[in-house]
C-alpha cells in the first residue's frame, strides 16, 4: 500500500480506538492552532505571505485525515482563504483547484461552485462556467444572484440560449421581488443586483426582437429610482454623478473635447499613413457584442485591470509604429488623467468588416467620454445609434464623440466584399472596412470633490473652459444636436 493509503488507515484505527487516537487529537489540535494563525495573519497588511504556506499545509493534512466535522471545517475554511490568496495573486489555476476541493469536500453549499463559475466567466471559459452555476443553482435553487450569473453564461455561449436565459432571468426578478431585496441599498451599501438583472433581461429580449419589451423592462429600472434614464444604465460599481451630460457632443456645446479632438484631426493624415506602414494584427473584441460579422480591434495602450498606481503603458510595437498617436495622447491632460486617476480608460484601433453588427449596449462607466476619429470609413453604409438620437455616420478624418454610458448600436450594411485588391498597400483591412482611432477622455462633468481633486481643479476649469469655446479653424461637417 502506498504511504497515503497506510496513513489513512492509520488516522481510521486511531479514531475507531481512542485509547489509540492520542496522536490523532495532538494533530487535529496543532491544525486548528495553525488555521487560527492563518486567519489572524491575513487581518494584517501582509499577512498573507505568512498565511499562505500555513493554509496549504492545513488544506493538505485535514483532508488526509477521516472525514468529520472537525477535519471537514479545516479543509473549507483553508480552502476559502487559500482561493482568497490566489484570486488576489492572479494565480487562477492554484484558486480552480482549491475551489474544486472546497466543491468535493461540501456537496451542499453553493459557495464554491459559484466561485468557480465567476473565474471561469472571467477568463472567457464560458461553457465551464455555467456548468459550475448551475450546480450552484441546484444546491441554491432559490438565489437570484446565482440565477443571474447561470443567465449570463447562458448568453455568452455562442450562440446564445436567448429563450433560456431569459426563463433565468425573470425567476431571479421574481424572487428579488419575493425576498424584499432592496432596489438600492442594503445595510448602507449600494446594490447592484436589480440593476444587472434589469440589464441583462433588457438586453435579451432586444435579443430576441422584442424592443417595445426590453425598453419597458429598462422603464422598471428607472421607476424604482435606479436608473435616470432607460438609454442611460449602469451595472457597475464605476459610477458618479456628472452633469452637462448629452449622448452625442457637438464641438460647439459645452463639454466637448476641443483640444484633443483638434489635434487628432489635424493629425489624420499622419495617423494613417502610420497605420498603413505598421506590421500589427488585429483581435477579435473580447465583450462578444457582435451578433454578425467581423469586429476585431488592435490595443494602443495595455487597460489596467487593478486599483493599484496606474501610467499609460503602450501595447507592444505601438510606440515605435504609431508616434503620433502615442506623442498627442502622452501630452493630453484628459487622456493621462483618464487611464492614471480613473483607471476607466481605453484606446485602441478598431476594426469593421461589412455585414456586421455591434449589438445595443452600455459602457461600463459614466466618467468618461468617447472620442471616435474616422480614419477609414464607406460613406453611408455604416453607422452609430446613441440613445435615441438619429443614427450618424462617420466622416473620415473627422472625430464624433459621444458617452457611451448611453445606449448605443454599430452597423455596417455594405454588402460588398471584405477584400482588398491591392495587396501591396495593406493586408490587414479590406476596401469596405470602416476603421477608426477610438480613445476616452474622463468627463468633465463629474462632480464629486474628490474626484476633482485628484483631477486638478485647475486643470478641471482650465479644460472646462477650453470645452465651451468653439472652433473656426477647421472645417466641420457635424450637425446640430
Amino acid at each position: 500500500a502506498s504511504s497515503s493509503t497506510r496513513r489513512t488507515l492509520l488516522w481510521m484505527i486511531m479514531a475507531l480506538f481512542p485509547c489509540l487516537g492520542v496522536g490523532y487529537e495532538r494533530s487535529m489540535k496543532d491544525l486548528q492552532r495553525i488555521y487560527t494563525e492563518a486567519v489572524k495573519a491575513m487581518q494584517k497588511d501582509g499577512g498573507e505571505k505568512i498565511a499562505l504556506p500555513k493554509l496549504a499545509l492545513v488544506s493538505k493534512e485535514a483532508s488526509k485525515m477521516p472525514r468529520s466535522d472537525d477535519s471537514k471545517k479545516l479543509v473549507l475554511g483553508a480552502s476559502e482563504g487559500l482561493v482568497r490568496i490566489y484570486r488576489r495573486q492572479g494565480n487562477l489555476k492554484k484558486a480552480i483547484k482549491h475551489l474544486k476541493k472546497g466543491i468535493r469536500f461540501d456537496d451542499r453549499n453553493p459557495q464554491f461552485p459559484a466561485e468557480l463559475g465567476h473565474i471561469y466567466h472571467k477568463i472567457n471559459l464560458h461553457e465551464q462556467a455555467l456548468k459550475a452555476y448551475t450546480l450552484a443553482s441546484q444546491r441554491a435553487p432559490s438565489d437570484p444572484h446565482i440565477l443571474y450569473f447561470m443567465a449570463d453564461s447562458k448568453l455568452a455561449i455562442q450562440p446564445p440560449d436567448l429563450e433560456s436565459a431569459r426563463a433565468d432571468l425573470e425567476e431571479s426578478l421574481r424572487l428579488l421581488e419575493e425576498k424584499g431585496v432592496p432596489a438600492m441599498e442594503i445595510q448602507g451599501k449600494k446594490t447592484l443586483v436589480w440593476a444587472r438583472v434589469i440589464e441583462s433581461l433588457g438586453t435579451t429580449l432586444q435579443l430576441l426582437n422584442q424592443t417595445e419589451k426590453s425598453l419597458e423592462t429598462f422603464q422598471m429600472a428607472v421607476d424604482m429610482g435606479i436608473w435616470q434614464s432607460k438609454y442611460r444604465r449602469f451595472h457597475q460599481k464605476r459610477w458618479t454623478e456628472v452633469t452637462n451630460i448629452r449622448p452625442l457632443y457637438d464641438y460647439s456645446q459645452p463639454g466637448y473635447p476641443n483640444e484633443l479632438a483638434t489635434k487628432l484631426e489635424e493629425s489624420h493624415q499622419a495617423i494613417w499613413e502610420e497605420f498603413n506602414a505598421a506590421s500589427i494584427s488585429f483581435e477579435p473584441e473580447f465583450e462578444a457584442l457582435s451578433t454578425s460579422g467581423d469586429w476585431k480591434v488592435f490595443p494602443i495602450i495595455d487597460v489596467p485591470r487593478s486599483s493599484d498606481a496606474r501610467s499609460i503603458v503602450w501595447s507592444e510595437g505601438v510606440a515605435k509604429q504609431f508616434p503620433t498617436v502615442t506623442s498627442i495622447l502622452s501630452k493630453s491632460k484628459q487622456f493621462k488623467a483618464c487611464v492614471e486617476i480613473l483607471g476607466v480608460c481605453d484606446a485602441y484601433l478598431s476594426k469593421l468588416t461589412p455585414g456586421t453588427k455591434i449589438r445595443s449596449h452600455c459602457g461600463p462607466t459614466n466618467l468618461r467620454q468617447r472620442i471616435h476619429l474616422a480614419l477609414k470609413a464607406p460613406s453611408e453604409c455604416c453607422w452609430i445609434r446613441v440613445a435615441d438620437k438619429e443614427p450618424r455616420t462617420w466622416q473620415e478624418g473627422k472625430v464624433l464623440v459621444f458617452d457611451d454610458a448611453y445606449e448605443h448600436e454599430v452597423w455596417h450594411n455594405s454588402s460588398h466584399p471584405d477584400t482588398n485588391p491591392d495587396s501591396s498597400e495593406h493586408t490587414s483591412f479590406g476596401i469596405m472596412d470602416r476603421i477608426i482611432l477610438s480613445v476616452d477622455v474622463w468627463h468633465p462633468g463629474i462632480v464629486d470633490p474628490r474626484i476633482r481633486e485628484k483631477l486638478g481643479a485647475g486643470e478641471l476649469e482650465q479644460v472646462q473652459a477650453e470645452a465651451a469655446t468653439t472652433r473656426t479653424t477647421l472645417d466641420f461637417a457635424h450637425e446640430e444636436l
